[in-house]
């Protein structure tokens, strides 16, 4: 230390020392210089200096653990931006390979799951009606997020019917609701965008899907036309071939379907058949009627489908089938049997009866039609009922079909006139004006046995 003597200090201390604010390196400099020449009175100077320097490093270490901190976070997010976009991008390639390889929207979903590591992601195709599949996916809460995705056009969160996170997102194309992603407790970063991507990918896919239905439903009524109005020389080995395609092979059971009810119920009808069967099945919407022709194997799998299905869900839509046939040349005069069953179902079942009908639907009586030749049959038929049916012709009446509703309804006279709309003595009327053509015991014993069988025939083989 040195004598009490004040010892001038350099011009660059001073001027240090004159700094209200001071770098870390400016301290240390200004420290070394006391020390060097120290004073008496740079004591409580020294101390003040290095409780400053002190303070300074402190906070200098602090901003630098902040800029490092910021630096790690933004290596972080620059890694999660890269793993979204890489995800986004094989997200884009498995849509390709979807289409490229025609497979359906399961595997598409299957795919998708995978690739984003969303395994509860869900894909719902929103243009198809009355599918087993089309209320799966979707609840109450499931369906507001929808709509809310749907207007503001990106994914919505929020939680389901039972409370569990989920993420809604919606398909729009051209303005077009098409479809919907759900991912159920969403898991990763990037989750809204992958949603994102994914409606852009189900849009695209069911847009696609669309066009490839209709070519392929334009080659398929060809087909099928050829089948139900064969040529001159029969089918050609080519045509053959297209029909093995669709698993309809000579020799081997298959069935006619023949379907009739408004146009929205038929389209309807065949968008359900081509999402549970896609095109293994021959069908077409021919004239007003939806005609199928259909191995055994898928007509068991559609019949289970539409086990008890009533038709006031189908919009009144009646649908006959054929019984086992074999021999591909038989379809056209099998198909007209079908159309006159599932014409007279039309007329004489109720709304809340099967959408799907065939010849045993009507009992001992369908067992016997499909084992004879019609034509003889229905000679017989109008031979026997000859009187009522020229009446009927003759005079606009209804004689035909009050004897038919007399053996069916039981004899009740309330009942056939509620069903047809008439006072009960305008009945009473007919049945003595039935008696007088036929005689009094027409509705008795062997008679009456007769002239139901032929009545029951008439429904079901001829138009009313």
């Amino acid at each position: 230390m040195s004598s009490g003597v004040d010892q001038p200090q350099p011009k660059a201390v001073k001027s240090l020392l004159a700094k209200r604010t001071r770098s870390e390196p400016e301290l240390k400099a200004v420290i070394a210089e006391t020390l060097a020449n120290p004073a008496p009175a740079d004591q409580e100077k020294l101390v003040t200096l290095l409780n400053e320097l002190t303070a300074l490093s402190a906070k200098n270490h602090t901003i630098k653990d902040q800029r490092l901190a910021q630096l790690e976070q933004q290596v972080e997010q620059q890694r999660e931006q890269l793993q979204v976009a890489e995800t986004l991008r094989r997200l884009d390639t498995v849509l390709l390979q979807t289409l490229t390889a025609g497979a359906d929207i399961t595997e598409l979903q299957q795919q998708l799951a995978q690739v984003s590591g969303q395994e509860t992601l869900t894909l719902l195709n929103l243009t198809s009606r009355h599918t087993v599949r089309d209320t799966a996916g979707l609840g109450i809460a499931a369906q507001r997020l929808l709509h809310l995705s749907n207007k503001q056009q990106v994914p919505a969160a929020g939680a389901d019917d039972n409370g569990c996170p989920i993420l809604v997102a919606a398909a729009k194309r051209g303005g077009e609701l098409v479809g919907a992603v759900l991912i159920h407790t969403p898991d990763g970063v990037g989750a809204r965008e992958v949603a994102s991507r994914c409606a852009e990918i189900l849009a695209a896919f069911v847009v696609a899907e669309r066009r490839l239905r209709g070519d392929l439903a334009v080659r398929r009524q060809e087909l099928l036309e050829l089948v139900l109005d064969p040529p001159a020389g029969g089918l050609s080995n080519a045509t053959q071939r297209r029909l093995a395609a669709h698993g309809i092979t000579q020799d081997h059971p298959f069935r006619i379907v023949v379907g009739i009810g408004n146009q929205q119920a038929l389209e309807a009808m065949d968008h359900r058949l081509e999402f549970d069967f896609g095109s293994r099945l021959l069908r077409g919407i021919i004239g007003g009627e939806l005609v199928l022709v259909i191995n055994e194997k898928n007509f068991v799998a559609l019949r289970e489908t539409l086990a008890g299905q009533r038709r006031r869900a189908w919009q009144g839509m009646v649908m006959g089938h054929s019984p086992r046939l074999h021999r591909i040349e038989i379809v056209p005069p099998e198909l007209a049997v079908i159309r006159r069953v599932v014409a007279a179902a039309a007329h004489s079942r109720r709304s809340d009866s099967d959408v799907l009908v065939s010849l045993e639907s009507y009992g001992v009586l369908g067992a016997f039609l499909s084992r004879v030749n019609i034509e003889p049959t229905k000679v017989a038929m109008r031979e026997t009922l000859a009187p009522l049916l020229e009446y009927d012709e003759k005079h606009k009446t209804e004689l035909v079909k009050t004897a038919y509703n007399f053996f069916n309804e039981g004899r009740n006279i309330a009942a056939i006139a509620q069903l047809m709309h008439v006072h009960e003595n305008t009945v009473r009327q007919r049945l003595e004006r039935i008696a007088g053509l036929l005689g009094p015991e027409w509705c008795y014993g062997q008679a009456g046995l007769d002239y139901h069988i032929m009545l029951s025939l008439l429904r079901v083989l001829e138009d009313e």
